[in-house]
């Protein structure tokens, strides 16, 4: 029977250490290096790898307890570089569906596309914002559905024809003036009313009935 020796021993233990699996145990953000718990053993501080790191940058850092990948040269820890990552017991994947790509947060936020139904949607948590800065927001869908309340601070300008189902409410802005300004024909299909007096129903005084015109409203 062959008899390992020390050589062959330590040529084996840096074999099987090329690439090993482990869990995150510790994280410096700052120097963007963590240490890995594998079996018994912890790395030194080691990097893990990202998927732009150049003219582009990307930032997603792995967490505590999520199961990784050593890829060692040489057989040696300290010259390791961690890739992310592989699910586990205490970290499932969000879907199993293939026609979904998806990503869940810590918070519970989730955005996935599905392929197969051709949906793009992203549930967020209660005290989510949602911003673009700065530019211009262009939507080129045919329809948009806002389910709650719009406000706008500044100037909204339509270019089409605009339906309100609801009613309208129309305060003067700070500064004073109308508060609304028509350049046009004004058509109602019901009664106008101004400051209590009615366009279809008011009466003038001082006038006889017979075939002479009344003035101007009062």
């Amino acid at each position: 029977m062959h008899r390992m020796t020390a050589d062959t021993a330590e040529l084996l233990r840096l074999i099987l250490n090329l690439i090993r699996f482990g869990t995150i145990a510790e994280i410096d953000h700052d120097a963007q290096r963590v240490r890995i718990k594998v079996g018994n053993n912890l790395t030194t501080w080691r990097p893990w790898a990202t998927a732009r790191a150049g003219t582009a940058q990307t930032w997603w850092p792995p967490t505590l307890g999520e199961q990784v990948i050593l890829l060692s040269p040489e057989g040696n820890y300290d010259n390791a570089v961690i890739f992310p990552a592989i699910y586990s017991d205490q970290f499932a994947p969000p879907s199993t569906n293939p026609a979904h790509h998806t990503t869940r947060y810590a918070d519970g936020a989730i955005v996935q596309y599905d392929s197969a139904a051709h949906a793009l949607t992203a549930t967020l948590p209660d005290g989510t914002s949602v911003s673009a800065l700065p530019g211009k927001v262009t939507s080129n869908a045919e329809d948009t559905l806002c389910t709650g309340n719009l406000t706008v601070l500044k100037n909204l300008v339509v270019s089409g024809m605009s339906t309100l189902n609801g009613g309208m409410a129309v305060t003067s802005g700070a500064g004073g003036g109308a508060a609304a300004t028509i350049n046009g024909t004004l058509q109602a299909s019901g009664d106008i009313v101004a400051s209590g007096i009615s366009l279809t129903s008011h009466t003038h005084s001082g006038v006889k009935r017979g075939g002479d015109n009344t003035g101007g409203p009062e």
